[in-house]
């Protein structure tokens, strides 16, 4: 494996983003914590507006707690996006780069570092301390739910493994069964949900219904995605993507009951969030607003109640929040910061820090840079493929075995918009920048870049995205992040064939 690839500068300026925020006394801070992770689940909730959706045990949770409107993961699809979570570091700093190979949540066994580790296609470098290992080190048991999906797994270390993915009543025993094993100790849960994730029919069969869903919202008040086409088989499609985040609903629900019931939740930071967009092409897996615009509550002791930050933000600063409120010093790796001073409401925002970096190295090569008003992008590799074979995750594609109607739908949508701009990323013809209003048009259906009334703020976003790179040590290629972060653990299995 490489050495950590920092320079003397990028750890100065890191270590100067951490610096503002103080550590909580003992007196204020969280004993415990608990992160609930939805897979794939947008910022589609009821108390953000969606319609037709309703999630009263996350509406409960933002008037209990502080909202993030302008919350952006670190990465368009899981892997990445989660080891950014748990290093305070974005993945073309991390080694975690592009999707990889589940870790699996075989605890405390995957803790052990194997004598001969298997190739895996991307991991995060090892003398990179993860909040895992430095909450461990702290005193804290450690546990994890539904999927690790982080490499290499002993990087992340958990003291117990539950296998609990969709159902809200084993979500409830969650919280209990820890404390119980924690013995005393102050407990880290990492509380991962399967749902919305695609199939969407597995979520619902494992709760006892149908597989085509309740189908209890009516497909006719629903709100579609600007860049999906308006068909009948659309909205049913997308309305199961609804009716499974309401079940997201219920496991947050359920874990939040657990907590009470086991005596911990009035001790515990609550941080609900989601790993990256929904599950349909222009959302997971590419670079856009609605790849990378998460979901994000946090409450627990000294957040303020019913508040609402409007600040752009990162999951990058969940770890060293988290540290903070273990009264543990972040360390000069995490490239994130504390979200303290907004979440007791002392400060609104970072003057320091007006944009949020949001990378996508999946499908293509983009960076994206948002002073939560504008989402400014640049395409430094485009992706391409055909209809047949699309540059996306096979979920949000033409993959068998996902039950995704809509690829094949928006294909068929013959002279719509909506076609025109997915056959766009398809075959390459996207910009090499974009520039598009989260306010005004969440879908990036109308590029701003030509107009002139936008020329000052481009400017101002354009240099944040170079400084950008410069604080990251980013790399714009695929090839020169292949060479950064060679393969690691040596040599993929034969198989029986004798081929890698």
């Amino acid at each position: 494996m490489n050495s950590r690839p920092f320079s003397i500068m990028t750890i100065a300026t890191t270590a100067f983003l951490l610096a503002a925020t103080p550590l909580l006394s003992a007196a204020e801070k969280p004993r415990n914590v608990v992160v609930i992770l939805a897979d794939d689940m947008a910022n589609t909730m009821g108390c953000v507006g969606t319609p037709a959706l309703e999630t009263p045990a996350l509406d409960q949770l933002s008037r209990e707690g502080t909202m993030f409107t302008r919350a952006f993961s670190a990465a368009s699809v899981c892997a990445p996006s989660r080891a950014a979570l748990l290093t305070g570091m974005y993945p073309h700093s991390n080694g975690l780069w592009q999707n990889t190979q589940d870790g699996g949540i075989e605890f405390p066994h995957a803790s052990e570092k194997p004598a001969k580790p298997v190739r895996v296609r991307a991991a995060i470098l090892e003398d990179i301390p993860t909040l895992n290992e430095l909450l461990r080190e702290h005193g804290y048991f450690t546990a994890i739910s539904q999927k690790g999906h982080i490499q290499p797994a002993w990087k992340f270390p958990f003291d117990r493994g539950f296998d609990y993915h969709n159902k809200p009543e084993e979500y409830r025993r969650l919280a209990g069964e820890v404390k119980a094993a924690a013995d005393g100790k102050p407990f880290f849960i990492l509380a991962n949900i399967s749902a919305p994730h695609r199939p969407y029919k597995v979520h619902f069969g494992a709760n006892g219904m149908p597989h085509e869903g309740p189908q209890k919202i009516n497909r006719s008040d629903i709100q579609l995605p600007s860049w999906l086409p308006d068909t009948p088989v659309v909205r049913d499609d997308f309305a199961q993507y609804l009716e499974a985040t309401e079940l997201t609903d219920q496991c947050v629900a359920a874990v939040l009951e657990g907590l009470k019931e086991s005596g911990a939740a009035g001790e515990t930071l609550v941080i609900f969030t989601s790993d990256n967009g929904m599950p349909y092409h222009r959302a997971k897996g590419a670079g856009y607003i609605a790849s990378l615009h998460m979901p994000l509550i946090i409450d627990g002791p000294g957040v303020r109640a019913g508040q609402v930050v409007s600040a752009p933000v990162s999951l990058v600063d969940l770890a060293p929040t988290i540290l903070a409120s273990a009264g543990i010093p972040a360390p000069p790796t995490m490239q994130g910061r504390s979200l303290w001073p907004l979440l007791d409401g002392s400060q609104s925002s970072f003057p320091d820090r007006a944009t949020i970096l949001a990378p996508n190295s999946e499908h293509g090569l983009s960076r994206a840079v948002t002073d939560g008003n504008l989402y400014y992008i640049r395409n430094y590799e485009k992706p391409r493929g055909t209809i047949e074979r699309p540059p996306l995750n096979s979920d949000v594609g033409n993959g068998k075995g996902w039950g995704n109607r809509a690829y094949d739908e928006t294909i068929a949508a013959e002279g719509t918009a909506a076609r025109e701009i997915l056959l766009d990323f398809i075959e390459g013809r996207i910009p090499d920048e974009e520039l598009f209003s989260i306010e005004d048009d969440p879908g990036c259906m109308k590029n701003l870049l030509p107009d002139p009334a936008y020329a000052a703020k481009l400017a101002e976003l354009r240099k944040a995205e170079s400084e950008w790179a410069k604080i990251t040590d980013d790399r714009t290629s695929r090839k020169e992040l292949e060479e950064k972060f060679p393969k690691p653990f040596g040599k993929l299995k034969k198989d029986s064939e004798g081929k890698e």
